[in-house]
């Protein structure tokens, strides 16, 4: 057990205290809250809420983590309880969660056939009840929103309608996962799209300040489109594995990102000029980060792969084999 008895109220109060100074620092923290107030809500009628039963088995990794979810929730608990010690608190620190293992996921590419399937069953939803509290209104511009422009789900679901720019034809996303702003254009069908939607969505009688929203104006939650989105995959007749394998709607974005060096490639371009265009596009620090979305085979994408060949050949030449 730890030293110092911590009430719950005491707990919340320095997880605020904690999360504004990692925020003044220049941290965004939102993962790292939601964690530890998932924490706080596990274990909120303990005797002794960070007691180091609860700790130890908040840190067991659960069958459906994946190496990295698991290490993350470690690690946010873990740098909470070093913050108390620092208060000068006494609590026990669980050691350091460290694991080599490489991450064996690998995105759902979806082919052309499966995209037009799923567009179909996004024009053809219907709801199951009378409520207007879901998110079946906005999933159709939602989903071509995603595939067409490779914007993460959550900043889709965040955008802002005065940072989206119709007459224009481009987006602003606004604090994105590195901290930093970019435009995304929209191409002429997508904005078509939009600009519906938009007409459509002015008629809510009344609707929030986020583009994306439900039929009763409220705004769209990750929930609710994740929910819709395992209706729209078996509606086109495609799988769905369960929340870690998907095809997750996440997986559009590698979508985008791969058939966008697809096209380039084949018109011609080689990854010394596409990668580093692709990740600025993309909103990755790092072109690194852009090549994990590119995981391709020779068998899938020829063109691309016979181009990388010849750019990088030089790099590591073919070596003549001699027997001794």
């Amino acid at each position: 057990m730890n030293d110092t008895i911590i009430t719950i109220d005491e707990v919340e109060k320095h997880i605020s205290g904690y999360l504004l100074m990692r925020r003044n620092m220049g941290f965004k923290c939102n993962t790292e809250e939601k964690n530890l107030k998932s924490y706080i809500g596990c274990y909120r009628k303990a005797k002794e809420v960070l007691s180091e039963h609860n700790i130890t088995e908040w840190c067991k990794r659960r069958p459906t983590d994946a190496a990295d979810t698991w290490q993350r929730r470690c690690t946010y608990i873990r740098q909470f309880l070093v913050y108390l010690t620092n208060m000068g608190l006494a609590v026990r620190v669980p050691p350091v969660v460290r694991t080599r293992e490489k991450s064996s996921f690998t995105p759902y590419i979806y082919s052309s056939e499966e995209i037009i399937a799923i567009y179909a069953v996004c024009d053809n939803l219907k709801a199951v009840s009378t409520s207007t509290h879901n998110g079946l209104f906005a999933m159709p511009v939602l989903v071509r929103m995603l595939a067409g422009t490779g914007m993460r789900i959550s900043e889709a679901l965040s955008l802002m309608v005065h940072r989206v720019v119709l007459d224009q034809g481009y987006v602003i996303l606004h604090a994105c996962k590195n901290g930093k702003d970019r435009i995304v254009p929209l191409s002429e069908t997508l904005l078509e799209v939009c600009k519906l939607y938009q007409l459509y969505r002015s008629r809510l009688p009344q609707v929030s300040d986020y583009f994306f929203v439900q039929a009763d104006g409220c705004p769209l939650s990750y929930k609710s489109a994740a929910g819709w989105w395992r209706k729209i995959l078996h509606g086109a007749g495609i799988l769905h594995r369960g929340d870690l394998y998907g095809p997750r709607i996440h997986d559009l974005r590698h979508l985008f990102c791969i058939e966008s060096a697809l096209q380039q490639a084949k018109n011609g371009a080689n990854f010394y000029t596409i990668l580093p265009v692709l990740a600025a596009y993309a909103g990755h620090t790092n072109i690194a980060s852009t090549g994990r979305y590119l995981r391709l085979t020779s068998e899938m994408y020829p063109e691309i792969m016979s181009k990388t060949e010849d750019v990088c050949e030089y790099i590591f030449p073919r070596m003549k084999s001699h027997e001794y």
